[in-house]
């Protein structure tokens, strides 16, 4: 589908929203997103499974919105599927801001109240009980709420490099991967934790900023949140913006771990394996 067809999807489901601008937004593997008249956002599930996860996503938004000292999409538009449709695609009013930059922190002087604001909605996000609510569909995790659930987790994601990865790889290479690998999972102190509620695709352009008030205006696609370690939630600000800055946040931050950004370290070297799973397998389902 192109950016027309999108388009008159919105015309078509939505006769009352006026549309005199309509820009599309590249937003990854699982939406095809517009922004229309530069107030609202419009979601389209690129692929029939991402439908689960966004009723999930839906169901999540409003405990969110409660919790946290930042906006999050409330999402007042959901257009069910008629014949030829994506499955199910969602609006919201956009949040008025733009993602986090270091030059506009540094030009605005805003770095250390945004530093600030991102530390007190991580400490609010992984506060929130998980009783009631359930992991994230796709999550593969058969214990979620145990730091033994996460371990068993990224022993999977071991094997799958070692048996489907590694071979593509330099002997030299392999050995350091391997030992990186071990090194991690064989550390008790690793998992240490409690898994909590996580955003775990917190990169820069997910945290909408207004520079002149110096704040987070809101955070944004929570379609990767689930049950897991903290950690994961420093690993995109440290890869956007450089583990200073993920360091500051951490310093601001109520819940005291200090192995955080040594996990958060490794889940950025081993982030790609789950691209790679992720490829493979959305492979295979086509």
């Amino acid at each position: 589908m192109t950016p027309t067809d999108y388009r008159k999807l919105v015309e078509a489901h939505f006769p009352q929203v006026e549309i005199l601008t309509c820009e599309p937004i590249d937003m990854g593997w699982d939406y095809f997103v517009l922004d229309v008249n530069d107030e609202l956002i419009f979601r389209f599930p690129r692929r029939p499974d991402v439908t689960q996860q966004l009723e999930w996503e839906m169901e999540l938004l409003p405990k969110l919105a409660d919790a946290l000292p930042v906006r999050v999409p409330n999402i007042e538009y959901v257009a069910k599927q008629n014949l030829g449709d994506p499955p199910m695609f969602v609006g919201y009013p956009k949040i008025p801001g733009s993602g986090l930059d270091s030059q506009k922190l540094e030009d605005s002087g805003a770095r250390a109240p945004v530093v600030k604001s991102i530390a007190d909605a991580l400490s609010a996000l992984h506060s929130i009980p998980l009783d009631g609510l359930s992991d994230h569909p796709m999550s593969g995790n058969p214990d979620p709420r145990s730091a033994d659930g996460w371990r068993d987790k990224y022993y999977r994601l071991f094997e799958f490099a070692q048996n489907t990865v590694f071979p593509r790889l330099s002997l030299e290479t392999q050995r350091r991967e391997i030992r990186t690998w071990q090194e991690f999972l064989e550390d008790d102190s690793n998992f240490d934790f409690l898994p909590v509620l996580v955003h775990q695709d917190l990169n820069a352009e997910h945290v909408i900023t207004d520079y002149a008030k110096g704040t987070v205006s809101g955070i944004i696609d929570w379609g990767d949140c689930g049950f897991g370690d903290p950690a994961l939630d420093f690993v995109g600000l440290a890869d956007g913006l450089g583990e200073d800055f993920a360091t500051e946040v951490l310093a601001n931050y109520t819940r005291p771990d200090e192995s955080i950004m040594s996990r958060a370290r490794f889940y950025g070297l081993v982030v790609a394996y789950h691209y790679i799973e992720y490829e493979l397998n959305a492979g295979e389902e086509g």
